[in-house]
């Protein structure tokens, strides 16, 4: 890929980015509404979600936003056919019994309709990985068959597989994936390779990649 080619994909991230961070994470709220969401509505049945793109209260405290997930869930969508889900409010970790909830309605929609979950969240450079891939330790053989195109696509990063993050716990959004019978991924990125704007070329590698794993699901048999 060209520099020109990164950096058109590194700009891109960081307009749809913008609606996230233009109340510095803060997230905003809709009358009437549990929860603001961007949503696209694809075709490829396969999810992007990013349930903690703003700062969100968990256990009392806040917990800052996962920077950068919001914008890249919509820029791979839009890459790719692909759908994606992304919170513009401040809701604690969720409870799936909250039938109030409009992230979880749409999140069971799209799993109703079929689609596969690639759940996209931000770790710190310190955990040493470029990407840890969480199974929520299922070994079914849908959960295998996407874990498998997402190593494939992910070759070239250091990736673990359920170390240290699981994504297993009661309110991931892998928990209603699993309910649900379907596939789903958690994707923890380091934040190295989540800053468009101040290192575009690391940022334009893990949307290549993220889009290849949509790809590769996609025309598997």
């Amino acid at each position: 890929m060209s520099t020109t080619d990164e950096r058109h994909l590194a700009e891109r991230w960081a307009a749809l980015e913008a609606p996230f961070a233009d109340t510095s994470y803060e997230g905003v709220s809709e009358q009437g509404a549990h929860t603001a969401l961007r949503r696209v509505r694809g075709r490829v049945p396969v999810l992007l979600s990013a349930p903690h793109a703003v700062n969100h209260p968990r256990e009392g405290r806040t917990k800052l936003a996962d920077l950068g997930t919001g914008g890249l869930a919509l820029l791979v969508a839009e890459l790719t056919g692909a759908r994606a889900l992304a919170a513009l409010s401040p809701v604690p970790d969720r409870d799936w019994a909250d039938r109030r909830d409009p992230f979880a309605a749409a999140l069971r929609a799209e799993l109703a309709d079929g689609a596969v979950v690639l759940d996209l969240h931000g770790m710190r450079d310190v955990h040493g990985m470029d990407v840890c891939l969480g199974t929520a330790l299922r070994r079914d053989p849908a959960t295998a068959r996407l874990r498998d195109a997402a190593l494939r696509a992910l070759r070239g990063f250091t990736v673990t597989v359920d170390d240290p993050f699981p994504g297993a716990a009661p309110h991931t959004v892998l928990t209603e994936v699993a309910a649900s019978g379907r596939a789903g991924l958690q994707v923890e990125i380091a934040g190295r390779l989540r800053d468009p704007v101040g290192a575009p070329r690391r940022a334009a590698r893990i949307v290549r990649a993220l889009a290849e794993i949509v790809r590769s699901y996609r025309d598997s048999p």
